[in-house]
């Protein structure tokens, strides 16, 4: 599942001046109502558990991530199915047994023995499986189970009910705005309508928080521009210093080519000849150079997109180095050749064939 730029998310909170208060089925009820009336499309519940048995999967060699929720979730969230589909709301409200899993869920599933994939033991219940989603890539990603949150109060006990009012508790409740534009109204109108739920003055802080998925991927944007330039940074003084080293390189080549130069004054070549065969020597030196780090940028990208799951991941980001990198660091290295082979170059043009052939 990726990022939504348009989505918002709310869980508890924390204010020193109010005590918590656990979000329940029947603030997603409150929320649900404002559907149609406002900036507000969908909302939807989820509840992940971790503690439920689950036949054929061993807690031990790697766990499954059970996530509770509504029909509705799926207009809150990308999921890309290899199979079937999500559970509907009438089976969600007649309590039917059915699941959603991951492909990964299922390749567990199977190193296990199991053959009968249509059905799932969770809890020592059978539940229909309705459909199977792809895996993101990356071999952290988590396998998924997804089933109807309202058997979480009668069917399956493991999960506790908020005993104040006899409402389950949620962990989070995803709203869907209708677009980015309506973002800030919509995060207005849940904060108002929580607010006046929980009966909070004026004076006292949220119990709850909200923010939103594009936030996320708005900070992560900015930390890779902040990220970028450091490393921008980083590669202007390696220029520099690797300029510095090649040119020293020349200096000490001119100096063991001192005959050869003159050698070649002698026998034609002209002043303009030897400076174009160092400045060469230089940017096919540097050339070199990016060209082998631009391979091991890549190297380290595939191997960064490879353990966190690249696009299909949680966060939606992947590593690219796009074709206009590439011709960045052809043209600076093409560049430092020619300003840290300058010097070199001019000193080979100058010497004199005379002097060049006497030297032993």
């Amino acid at each position: 599942a990726s990022l939504l730029p348009n989505k918002i998310s709310v869980s508890q909170g924390y204010s020193p001046d109010v005590p918590p208060t656990p979000l329940t089925l029947r603030e997603v009820a409150l929320l649900a109502k404002m559907i149609g009336h406002g900036p507000i499309i969908a909302v939807a519940p989820t509840t992940q558990l971790w503690d439920l048995s689950i036949k054929g999967i061993d807690p031990e060699f790697g766990g499954v991530r059970v996530t509770a929720t509504t029909a509705d979730y799926l207009e809150t969230v990308h999921l890309d199915f290899s199979q079937g589909r999500f559970f509907t709301a009438a089976e969600e409200r007649d309590r039917q047994l059915v699941a959603v899993i991951s492909q990964n869920t299922i390749e567990m599933l199977q190193q296990s023995g199991q053959r009968d994939l249509s059905t799932l033991q969770i809890d020592n219940k059978p539940f229909r499986v309705v459909g199977v989603i792809d895996s993101a890539d990356g071999p952290f990603s988590m396998p998924e189970i997804y089933i109807p949150i309202g058997l979480l109060e009668r069917d399956l006990t493991s999960q506790s009910i908020n005993s104040e009012n006899g409402s389950l508790i949620v962990e989070q409740i995803a709203v869907m705005a209708q677009d980015v534009d309506h973002l800030e109204e919509a995060k207005r109108a849940i904060e108002r309508t929580l607010r006046l739920r929980y009966g909070l003055t004026a004076e006292q802080g949220n119990s709850f928080e909200i923010w939103v998925e594009g936030d996320i991927l708005g900070f992560a944007q900015d930390f890779m521009r902040g990220f970028t330039l450091v490393l921008g940074g980083i590669g202007a003084i390696a220029l520099v210093v690797g300029g510095i080293g090649i040119m020293n390189i020349l200096l000490a080549s001119i100096s063991e080519r001192t005959r050869e130069i003159g050698l070649r004054k002698a026998i034609g070549a002209n002043n303009w000849d030897i400076l174009i065969q160092f400045l060469i020597e230089a940017v096919t030196i540097c050339l070199a150079g990016g060209m082998l780090g631009v391979g091991f940028s890549y190297g380290v990208g595939a191997i960064i997109n490879f353990f966190t799951g690249g696009e299909e991941s949680m966060i939606g980001l992947r590593v690219v180095i796009d074709l206009r990198s590439v011709i960045i660091a052809a043209v600076s290295s093409t560049l430092c050749g020619i300003i840290f082979g300058l010097y070199p170059a001019l000193r080979a043009m100058r010497l004199n064939p005379i002097e060049a052939l006497r030297t032993t």
